[in-house]
C-alpha cells in the first residue's frame, strides 16, 4: 500500500499554477486482475530501497517513508524545478 502525503495548501497552489484537476490521491482499482497504481509505485520504491541496501520495515503496521524528488504523486516525472515544491512523499506499509 502506498499513500501520497501532501500538504493541502501546497496542493491547491500547485494545482492552480499547473491548471490541474483537483488531486485527490492515488486511485485504487477494484479489478483484482490488475495491480493497483499505488501498489506499482510501492513496489518500485521498495525495489530501489533494496538495491541501495536501505533498511526496510516489513510486516503489518510497519511503515517506510520515501521522499521522491521530481515526481508527482501519480508517479509521473516533473521538471524538478529548484525552489519549488514539486516532490512527493510516500508512506509504504
Amino acid at each position: 500500500m502506498a499513500i501520497a502525503i501532501i500538504h493541502p495548501g501546497i496542493n491547491q497552489w500547485v494545482e492552480s499554477k499547473l491548471q490541474l484537476n483537483r488531486i485527490i490521491g492515488i486511485s485504487f482499482s477494484t479489478n483484482l486482475n490488475q495491480p493497483k497504481e499505488a501498489d506499482k509505485i510501492a513496489v518500485a520504491l521498495l525495489d530501489y530501497a533494496r538495491k541501495q541496501k536501505w533498511e526496510i520495515r516489513t510486516g503489518e503496521r510497519r511503515y517506510n517513508v520515501f521522499y521522491v524528488q521530481g515526481m508527482f504523486p501519480s508517479g509521473v516525472r516533473n521538471n524538478n524545478a529548484p525552489n519549488k515544491f514539486n516532490d512527493s512523499r510516500f508512506l509504504v506499509e
